[in-house]
């Protein structure tokens, strides 16, 4: 009903009770990120952040992440990597228990730009694992291993640069998944509209949280979505140069 509502750019009941099905708590911006993380611990198995924009120092996918990370990582067990042109070993940011998404295909491995995973396990060493089967051997080079999906992967060192933390993505990579419970951290921004506050809702199957900034929201659902705009931008260049063509 609400998700109708949103789209046919009509405002919902939201509720201000952090148990309801759909929940809007309004708060400044340097709160948003405190009250996401708060929300997100009564449930982390469940639950994923969905941000607007990457770099957003309230409400982006980078900054929670380093929340996130800094909070839950085992920071005693870091995945670590060579760097291809020095030679040298370095850190990759990500450690033992880390929310990982697969930015890369590997058609061969099912592995998708996309796949949700953690980190479970970096080995002492890296181990020599063979993906391939005996008559066909498909000798590499493995660091650790992960989870994505419920599926178990060797984490591989050319597996390294597709990887970035996921405890919060971007509503555009969630396009297509759905999550029990969506955390939307949100503030006034280019990208918000009511496609966006849309597309963000009907990721949850079960309970979504909007955060943050309450009158840019009510403000991007009320108003028609950006593409339409464009739409007619291009229309009236369109019919111009037609009228150019004729005169």
């Amino acid at each position: 009903m609400a998700t109708r509502l949103i789209r046919e750019g009509h405002w919902p009941a939201f509720s201000d009770i952090e148990t309801a099905e759909v929940v809007f708590l309004p708060c400044a911006d340097e709160q948003i990120s405190p009250t996401v993380i708060k929300l997100y611990e009564k449930d982390q198995q469940n639950s994923q952040i969905l941000c607007a924009t990457k770099s957003c120092n309230f409400a982006g996918v980078k900054a929670l992440n380093r929340l996130c990370h800094n909070k839950y990582a085992q920071h005693n067990r870091p995945l670590l990597a060579a760097n291809l042109e020095t030679g040298e070993i370095e850190a990759t940011g990500l450690c033992v228990g880390d929310l990982m998404m697969y930015t890369a295909n590997d058609w061969n491995r099912n592995l998708q730009n996309g796949s949700l995973g953690r980190l479970l396990d970096v080995f002492d060493e890296p181990r020599t694992v063979n993906l391939g089967d005996e008559g066909s051997p498909d000798m590499r080079v493995a660091l650790g291993l992960a989870d994505y999906e419920g599926v178990k992967h060797f984490v591989l060192d050319s597996d390294v640069d597709a990887m970035e933390h996921a405890y919060a993505i971007s509503v555009h990579k969630a396009q297509g998944s759905q999550f029990r419970r969506v955390i939307v951290p949100i503030r006034r921004s280019r990208i918000l509209d009511r496609t966006f506050v849309y597309t963000a809702a009907t990721r949850a199957q079960v309970q979504v949280i909007f955060v943050g900034d309450v009158d840019a929201v009510r403000e991007a659902v009320a108003l028609p979505p950006k593409a339409f705009s464009r739409r007619v931008g291009l229309r009236e260049m369109l019919d111009a140069q037609i009228f150019v063509g004729e005169g």
